[in-house]
C-alpha cells in the first residue's frame, strides 16, 4: 500500500488559551482519524477550550500517544475537560513521574472541567488509556499530583468511560 506509519514528536511546549475551530474539537492538540505515534515529552496543556477535550482530542484512527512528563490544568469542554480519545485502535499513556530524574515537580491532570462526561478525561468507544494513578510522594517537597481536582456535570469527574473504552490504572 505506500503508506507509512507517522510518527510525531512534541517537546518542551505548553498549549494555552485555544479555542476549537472547524473540524478541530480541541484548542490544543487534534488527531482526527490519523495513523499516527504520538510521543509528547515535558508538554502541557493549560486553558484550553474544546467540544471534546480540552487540551488534547484522539478521534479515530490508529492512533497511540505517549505522553511523558505530562500535565493538563484548566481545560474545559463538552466532554474530556482535558483529554478526549475515541477509537477501537486508538490508545492513551501517561507517565506522569519520570523516572531518570525523580526530582521533577509536576502539576498532573487538575482543575479541569467536561460540561458533561469526562472532568479530567473520557475514553470512549475502544480507545485504551492507562496510566500510573495518585498522588506519588518523591520528596517531602515534591509530589506528583496525579489525576486531581476536576470536575464534571455529568460522569466521572476524573476519568469517564464510555461505549467499550478501556482504562487500565497502574
Amino acid at each position: 500500500s505506500g503508506l507509512e506509519r507517522n510518527i510525531v514528536n512534541i517537546n518542551n511546549i505548553t498549549f494555552r488559551f485555544g479555542e476549537p475551530n472547524g473540524i478541530a474539537t480541541s484548542g490544543g492538540i487534534n488527531t482526527i482519524n490519523a495513523d499516527l505515534e504520538l510521543n509528547l515529552t515535558d508538554v502541557k496543556t493549560s486553558n484550553n477550550e474544546g467540544t471534546r477535550g480540552g487540551g488534547i482530542a484522539i478521534l479515530s484512527g490508529n492512533t497511540d500517544v505517549t505522553a511523558r512528563k505530562f500535565s493538563a490544568s484548566s481545560n474545559t469542554s463538552d466532554g474530556g475537560g482535558a483529554i478526549y480519545c475515541s477509537g477501537h485502535s486508538a490508545s492513551f499513556t501517561i507517565d506522569f513521574v519520570d523516572i531518570n530524574n525523580p526530582f521533577f515537580e509536576l502539576e498532573g491532570i487538575v482543575s479541569n472541567n467536561s460540561t458533561d462526561d469526562g472532568g479530567a478525561i473520557l475514553i470512549n468507544e475502544g480507545c485504551v488509556f492507562s496510566t500510573w494513578v495518585g498522588t506519588y510522594l518523591l520528596d517531602p517537597l515534591i509530589t506528583t499530583s496525579g489525576i486531581s481536582y476536576n470536575s464534571a456535570d455529568g460522569n466521572g469527574g476524573g476519568i469517564a468511560v464510555k461505549n467499550g473504552g478501556v482504562v487500565n490504572l497502574l
